[in-house]
């Protein structure tokens, strides 16, 4: 039999990348630079079900291609070159579309598939724009070899966001019914098989230990779509890889095309220290990200007094933060969960609250701070009044049952349908007292995956993110532009462009692993349970989407000394995270106990940086390792490391300054933040034995340079970012320190062979090396230092 020959139909391409079609409707992607990454025969495919409940499955390569257009095309992302393909009709009469776009200026390309049905009677299951299947299809890369890892993000705040082998499996529960809805997309729920994973919003795919090329897969909008990476392990070397988005079986109408959302693909080059920044830049023009230029530090009820609070306490709690806050300047004070009768009950408060929470605000507005308040807007308990009273406002799955949103507060919770109109009617009321009327004008609203539940909504003929993100706007109405909205376990594509801020991983907690019921090991695998090491774990691994689609919100910092059961050293660990982070800042503790040397360590958080922290083996290790946060200022450049044990044994680390991009064969200074220790790299390494599980090292890396410069700095925990001027007129040298709150710390300066011969009466001097010497002095606010030296 003669062997069919497939032509080539079309060819794109940009600076990075080569974009071919072939005539049997499948496609191919290689890199133009850099190492060897390709994908070679890709197709794509939409599934339907029929009147009857049949199945109806349109691939590209079982239906003729009858019309292929090139174009060009302005896109909020730049021009793009752009390929649409018709397909002939199927006997059913539904026509597969497609079209890919090449930004002139990009390093990825976008796809979507379509379907015009041109008969009534049939629903959407599934929107394929991408599928890759060995042996027709396959992704060469170079190293990727048998053995791979696969980066997977999950469905909201609380969900996993990590690397995973392909020989592990992805984090489960066996307790589906209890947790589930708290873990993951109970519609979607994690494969049990080894090397299966389903991924939400993005996945990317690469050799073992992060140095080959990676294939990045991600849908760059999902305002109607549930969008979703699968990829599965098979016999031979190379993964299937499926992308597609949940139709959630909504009807077809006859004649007017279905189009899925934009779905990235991207090749990115290895040790990329970003490999998800363009995706999530992508991702946040599409959405129309809000992004404010500042946001509030905070002090939260929840982490201390948890369901226990009380307005005494919230009073008390102000007067320490007015007393501290010159050293502590926070401007918001939220009472979370626990001031409410019922959760669904917003206008009913508890006994301790006796004087109700509009009270409360007013006093805190009067002490000077921002007021914030805790909302659950769309989950109720049963026993709440809500519930009661108005059953019909459950979402209800196909049997008429109210759909389960977890065990929570003692029970199982129910879902509002956010389609309903007396819904919707009743949380704009709610959102409107809280800001309007009572004045909160910081929301932090909680569950919300609740509203994006599978069910049977009151408004038929949408899908979940459309359902969801009808909730979310009204609440955004409600509430106006300038109230600030926190997200939290909340869906995360579906939220872009109606949260200021995002909860983007599990809740912190006094302790290092999950803690339940008093104890640790039925549980220490949770990954979405309350636990530092969860909440570390998301923050790392989630550091592209801050300031690109909101300000990430690594959750509050627990620094207290009692009811705890964080050691000192797992404290910092959390402390450097959070500032590495640039995220927002929330105190978690009762200031009334929190010794001075804790709220210093607090302290040097504030303010935060605007650089953001970079994981930069987030391909290598499920949780990150080497965290690098680069500084550029008016003194030089220099590199904040995060190096970390995140195991329960002692371990050695390597600090290797080609890792982080430097110039290996010069000199650097090398400064512990939490320690003050010092030390000079002149060979390119220094390694550091014996580290603590859980703990690591802050260390502040900066070149040793011929003129006086900046050697480090510990008054903020970015080791420099808090120097914003620095000039050098010899034999004069000053710098400014800017702080916006009371601290002290030590700069320590490089002399380059000259010698300090005039400081300021209150700098303490101190000799660290023949080099290298320290100055310690107090800032209120911020301070210019002017120093005098000789050669």
């Amino acid at each position: 039999m003669a062997r069919r020959v497939y032509h080539i139909l079309s060819t794109l391409k940009n600076s990075t990348v080569t974009f071919t079609l072939y005539s049997d409707a499948t496609w191919s992607l290689h890199t133009r630079a850099g190492p060897t990454a390709r994908i070679s025969r890709a197709y794509w495919s939409v599934h339907l079900v029929a009147a009857d409940g049949s199945t109806v499955d349109l691939y590209s390569t079982h239906l003729p291609v009858e019309q292929v257009e090139r174009g060009e095309e302005e896109t909020p992302l730049g021009p793009a070159h752009t390929l649409s393909v018709a397909h002939r009709p199927s006997r059913e009469g539904m026509r597969l579309l497609w079209k890919v776009q090449v930004l002139h200026e990009q390093p990825y390309i976008l796809l979507q598939v379509g379907v015009l049905p041109q008969r009534p009677g049939y629903r959407l299951r599934k929107l394929m724009p991408l599928a890759i299947e060995p042996p027709r299809g396959y992704i060469l890369m170079e190293g990727l070899g048998a053995h791979w890892t696969f980066f997977m993000d999950g469905w909201h705040s609380w969900s996993f966001a990590g690397t995973l082998a392909d020989n592990q499996r992805q984090p489960a529960s066996r307790l589906h019914r209890f947790d589930g809805p708290m873990s993951y997309d109970i519609a979607h729920p994690p494969p049990r098989e080894r090397g299966h994973f389903l991924a939400h919003t993005v996945g990317l795919l690469t050799g073992r230990h992060g140095r080959t090329p990676s294939l990045l897969v991600g849908w760059a909008r999902q305002w109607d779509f549930v969008g979703l990476v699968e990829v599965h392990r098979e016999p031979g070397p190379d993964p299937s890889v499926w992308a597609w988005a949940d139709g959630d079986l909504i009807p077809l109408v006859a004649g007017k095309p279905l189009w899925s959302e934009p779905l990235l693909v991207q090749f990115t080059m290895p040790r990329d220290p970003d490999p998800m920044g363009p995706f999530a830049q992508a991702m946040g023009i599409l959405g129309k990200a809000r992004v404010p230029q500042d946001v509030p530090v905070g002090w939260t009820t929840w982490y201390h007094f948890f369901r226990d609070v009380t307005a005494e306490a919230v009073r008390r709690n102000l007067l320490l933060l007015q007393e501290a806050h010159n050293l502590l300047p926070v401007s918001l004070v939220e009472i979370d969960d626990g001031y409410e009768s019922e959760v669904g009950d917003w206008t009913t408060t508890r006994p301790l609250f006796g004087d109700g929470v509009d009270v409360l605000a007013r006093e805190i507005q009067e002490a000077g701070f921002r007021a914030g308040l805790w909302l659950a807007p769309f989950i109720v308990t049963p026993r709440s009044r809500v519930a009661r009273e108005h059953p019909d406002w459950l979402l209800r799955d196909a049997h008429g049952e109210p759909v389960n949103a977890g065990f929570l507060w003692n029970t199982f919770t129910r879902a509002l349908d956010p389609t309903h109109p007396e819904v919707q009617e009743y949380v704009r009321e709610i959102v409107h007292t809280a800001v309007h009327r009572w004045g909160y004008t910081f929301l932090k609203l909680d569950f919300l995956y609740a509203a994006a539940l599978p069910g049977v909504h009151h408004a038929s003929g949408l899908t979940r993110p459309q359902a969801f993100r009808q909730g979310l706007r009204i609440i955004r109405e409600a509430a106006g532009e300038e109230t600030f909205l926190l997200g939290c376990g909340c869906p995360l594509g579906p939220a872009v462009g109606l949260v200021d801020a995002m909860r983007i991983g599990p809740d912190t907690a006094p302790h290092w692993y999950p803690r339940l019921y008093g104890i640790t090991r039925p549980w220490r695998k949770k990954t979405s349970y309350p636990a530092a090491i969860n909440a570390i774990r998301n923050t790392l691994t989630r550091s592209a989407y801050h300031r690109r689609l909101w300000w990430n919100d690594p959750d509050s910092v627990i620094a207290r000394v009692y009811d705890t059961r964080l050691s000192p050293e797992e404290v910092q660990s959390w402390l450097s995270v959070v500032g590495l982070s640039g995220g927002m800042i929330t105190l978690g503790d009762d200031l009334d106990a929190l010794p001075v040397e804790r709220r210093r360590w607090v302290a040097s958080l504030i303010p935060p940086q605007p650089e953001v922290g970079r994981p930069l083996d987030l391909l290598d290790h499920t949780v990150p390792e080497t965290i690098a946060l680069y500084l550029e200022r008016e003194w030089g450049t220099g590199v904040t490391v995060g190096l970390f044990n995140w195991q329960d044994e002692p371990r050695t680390r390597t600090l290797q300054l080609g890792v982080l991009g430097l110039d290996w064969h010069q000199p650097h200074h090398v400064l512990d933040f939490w320690s003050g220790m010092y030390a000079r790299v002149t060979e390119g390494y220094r390694v550091f034995t014996n580290i603590p599980p859980h703990s690591g090292y802050l260390l502040g890396v900066k070149p040793v340079l011929d003129i006086p410069h900046l050697a480090g700095s510990t008054f903020h925990i970015s080791m420099g970012g808090e120097i914003q001027e620095w000039t050098w007129e010899p034999p004069h040298l000053r710098f400014r320190v800017i702080l916006n709150r009371d601290g002290d710390g030590t700069v320590l300066l490089g002399l380059a062979g000259w010698h300090l011969i005039e400081a300021p009466e209150d700098v303490e001097v101190s000799k660290i090396t023949e080099d290298v010497i320290g100055l310690y002095f107090t800032v209120q606010k911020e301070r210019t230092v002017h120093l005098q030296l000789r050669p």
